[in-house]
């Protein structure tokens, strides 16, 4: 009988989803007749063997035994082929074509074992992964076997020959599936603590274990058992147990214990100036405590290694496994870096080559803004903003352009302003507002931006600059008012009501005449009063202060609460609703107008039973309720 090429040797428990989404990335092997496919099945109970049939006739029994190695050994004794391929169901493979060119060719006759790359997936959503390679094509000598009940080794010979175009993309250990990580953490942790028993000084079981607890989310447990592993270290053994540091200084990271990150991560890096992860962890627990020039030194060492990733001789060892190489990371990375390098005049320049790697749309953009604003590259920004058609990604530039723009001398952020204000839009004619030369262009500029756009998606800080303006050009708040809702109308006074305005606040409320069948008029004066009101009373009234300075306009709001209370629900239905009512500003004005009612008709003690209501809706007026209405009822 002639010698099968290759075995793919995979074992199955209750893994039809894995099973249905994983098995076809073999199609490509299996369509070679000199391949098989052999699926040992230890008890599952669901479909997993109805669809391995799919795939292969070459399924077996066993139950399983709690050791991981033996299980791996007896699919090893079912293979037949030159090469013995080690894969799990949860496991997908990458250009399992390029695997068999490599098998076809004469240099498969020189190695033992055949490394390939693993990307072992932490995140499904957002791309986040650690990168390692992993012997798992190995000669069929009839010697090859796996060690280990837990975390089963291959006892594979050299050479060896690393393929860095084939690779798996492993989906073991997605977090977002918690019934899947309590399994496997209860399964795993429970093996662990067994052999320690037997063994509490074996540094890898206290490593995996370690590794199982910060999966689980025990950060805390986690460190204690990486420390206690590093504390087992001898000094020969460093070197090939290195990983030792990069979860050690992960696990300080995380716990923000950055003096011992910064520890931890120089110890390994003089040991080998090629781990990756130690030279992101460096430079972000500097970056985190300030030491802005040394986190710059390490991130600029981190992307040096990055650029030749797959060159690095560490990279080459199955043991090590780098988290912080996938596309999140290198992002963030980008991102503080840019940040740090705009800092500096004389390194800010070589920020842009860095922008280029932040692969989120979000803040390569945020970066790129911060960028062209140090540069003084004012046109950049304008076309930044008003070409891209993601309105998200436009808000994030426009916030960013907002925030970091009075770093900028006057005469630099006019510029700004000009360059900014060129176009159609809201945040165009937001800037033509700014750059406007006499009162009259700003008065038609204020106008136009009410009379032109949709304010009810405009960015609330727009608002409230432009109502700052219309309070310092002392035109009326009240009439600019009436284009915004009750409750966006609030918000803006409130951001912009503070103790340099709030006299003009008062002016303006005191000096407006009220019109009576104006409903959106008195809307509008009924909520800025209550603004001005919740602001006098909540900054600190005191029982010295003369009250009857805001009777007026506490009469007022009052008055105004009617003309829009009246509007706004049917008179009719006011006593069945008004005590369910969310809204306790206009439970009040409900109270205060059956209060008012009865006090007209001459009913005293019905009138005060509702104003005592009335300040049970809303106790910040008890005082102003009982002085100027309680009071002429007693």
């Amino acid at each position: 009988m002639r010698k099968l090429k290759l075995s793919i040797c995979m074992m199955v428990k209750n893994e039809e989803e894995n099973l249905k989404n994983y098995l076809p990335s073999l199609t490509p092997l299996l369509k070679d007749n000199m391949v098989e496919l052999i699926i040992v099945d230890t008890g599952s109970t669901d479909k997993s063997k109805e669809i391995a049939f799919e795939f292969t006739s070459k399924i077996y029994e066993k139950q399983w035994n709690n050791d991981f190695s033996s299980m791996r050994n007896y699919t090893i004794s079912k293979a037949v082929g030159e090469w013995i391929f080690i894969i799990d169901a949860d496991e997908q493979l990458v250009n399992g074509v390029g695997l068999l060119d490599v098998l076809d060719s004469s240099k498969s006759k020189k190695f033992n074992t055949i490394q390939i790359g693993v990307r072992n997936f932490s995140y499904k959503k957002n791309n986040l992964y650690s990168t390692m390679v992993s012997p798992r094509l190995f000669r069929n000598d009839n010697e090859f076997k796996y060690d280990g009940s837990v975390h089963n080794q291959p006892k594979f010979k050299t050479p060896i020959i690393n393929l860095t175009d084939v690779y798996l993309n492993h989906y073991g250990y997605i977090r977002d599936d918690e019934q899947l990580m309590e399994r496997k953490f209860n399964r795993t942790s429970q093996l662990l603590k067994v052999e320690l028993e037997k063994n509490p000084n074996n540094i890898y079981y206290r490593f995996q274990l370690a590794q199982s607890y910060g999966l689980h989310g025990e950060t805390e447990k986690a460190f204690e058992q990486i420390k206690m592993a590093y504390s087992l270290l001898k000094d020969k053994e460093k070197t090939a147990k290195l990983y030792i540091y990069g979860v050690y200084a992960k696990l300080a990271y995380v716990l923000e214990k950055n003096e011992q990150t910064i520890d931890i991560c120089k110890e390994g890096l003089e040991i080998s100036e090629e781990y990756i992860d130690l030279s992101y962890y460096l430079a972000s627990a500097y970056e985190r405590l300030g030491m802005e020039q040394e986190a710059t030194i390490h991130f600029i060492k981190y992307f040096e290694l990055l650029n030749r990733l797959e060159q690095l001789e560490i990279g080459k060892s199955s043991a090590m496994e780098f988290h912080k190489t996938d596309e999140r990371s290198v992002t963030v990375a980008a991102y503080k870096l840019v940040d740090l390098l705009l800092k500096d005049p004389v390194k800010a320049k070589s920020g842009e080559s860095y922008i280029s790697l932040i692969k989120d749309e979000y803040f390569k953009n945020e970066q790129l803004i911060k960028y062209f604003i140090e540069m003084k590259e004012f046109q950049n920004i304008n076309e930044l903003i008003y070409k891209t058609e993601n309105n998200k990604v436009r808000e994030v530039m426009i916030n960013t352009t907002e925030k970091h723009k009075d770093k900028l001398p006057s005469d630099k952020l006019r510029n700004l302003h000009q360059e900014l204000s060129k176009g159609e839009g809201i945040y165009q004619h937001l800037n033509k507002i700014r750059i406007s030369k006499t009162l009259n262009e700003k008065i038609n500029n204020i106008r136009l931006f009410f009379n032109k756009y949709n304010l009810r998606t405009t960015p609330s800080t727009f608002l409230e600059e432009v109502f700052q303006k219309i309070l310092d050009l002392d035109l009326s708040l009240i009439d600019f008012g009436t284009k915004l809702s009750d409750d966006m109308l609030f918000f803006v006074c409130s951001k912009i009501m503070n103790k340099d305005n709030v006299d003009k606040f008062r002016t303006q409320i005191m000096e407006t005449e009220l019109k009576e069948h104006d409903y959106n008029f008195n809307r509008a004066y009924f909520v800025i009063s209550s603004c001005y009101l919740s602001y006098i009373i909540n900054s600190g009234m005191t029982e010295e202060d003369n009250i009857s300075n805001y009777k007026q306009i506490f009469f007022n709001y009052i008055k105004s609460g009617y003309v829009y209370i009246l509007n706004l629900y049917q008179e009719k239905k006011l006593r069945i609703i008004y005590k369910t009512l969310g809204n306790k500003e206009h439970a009040f004005i409900i109270s205060m107008l059956f209060a008012n009612q009865l006090e007209e008709m001459g009913n005293k003690r019905g009138a005060l039973n509702y104003y005592k209501e009335a300040i049970e809706n809303h106790s910040d007026y008890r005082r102003l309720v009982k002085e100027f209405y309680i009071k002429r009822v007693l």
